[in-house]
C-alpha cells in the first residue's frame, strides 16, 4: 500500500498493451502512494476508464498504513487529498465510465446503512460536479 506507484501499474499495462483492460485509479492509494500526477496526466485515455473515490489526510492517523486504509478514509471531498483535481484529470481524458465511492472508516461504520449510502452518494456527486463530470439523471 505505502509502496503504491502508478508507474508500476503503467509498466504492466503498457507492457501487455491490452485492448480490454487498464488502470483503476483509486484516489486514496494514488494520494497515499507516490502521487505521480504528471504521469497520470500523460496516460492514454483508453487505459483509464474507472475510479474509486474517497478522501483522507496526508499524515498517518492509525498505527500503520493498513490501519489507515481500513479505518480512516474520509468521504469524497472531506479530507486533504486533491480529489477534484484527480477526477478532472481522469475524466478530462474522455473515457471515464465507472466511478464509485470506496470509504472504509470507523466513522462510516458508525452510520446506518442508509446514512452511509446517502452520505457516499451526496459527497461523490458533489466532487464529481466540482470536477465538471456530467452525471446521468436519476
Amino acid at each position: 500500500m505505502g509502496d503504491a506507484h502508478l508507474s508500476d501499474a503503467w509498466a504492466i499495462v503498457s507492457g501487455v498493451n491490452p485492448s480490454n483492460a487498464g488502470i483503476l485509479v483509486d484516489v486514496w492509494h494514488f494520494s497515499k502512494g507516490s502521487y505521480e500526477l504528471d504521469l497520470l496526466k500523460s496516460l492514454p485515455a483508453r487505459h483509464l476508464a474507472g475510479m474509486q473515490i474517497d478522501d483522507g489526510v496526508r499524515r498517518q492517523v492509525g498505527k500503520s498504513l493498513f490501519d489507515d486504509t481500513i479505518n480512516y478514509r474520509n468521504f469524497p471531498g472531506e479530507g486533504e487529498f486533491d480529489v477534484v483535481e484527480i477526477i478532472k484529470i481522469v475524466a478530462g481524458k474522455g473515457n471515464l465510465r465507472h466511478v464509485g465511492p470506496e470509504v472504509f472508516s470507523l466513522e462510516a461504520d458508525a452510520l446506518s446503512a442508509t446514512e452511509a449510502g446517502k452520505r457516499s452518494g451526496d459527497t461523490s456527486r458533489k466532487v464529481l460536479a466540482e470536477a465538471g463530470v456530467k452525471l446521468a439523471s436519476r
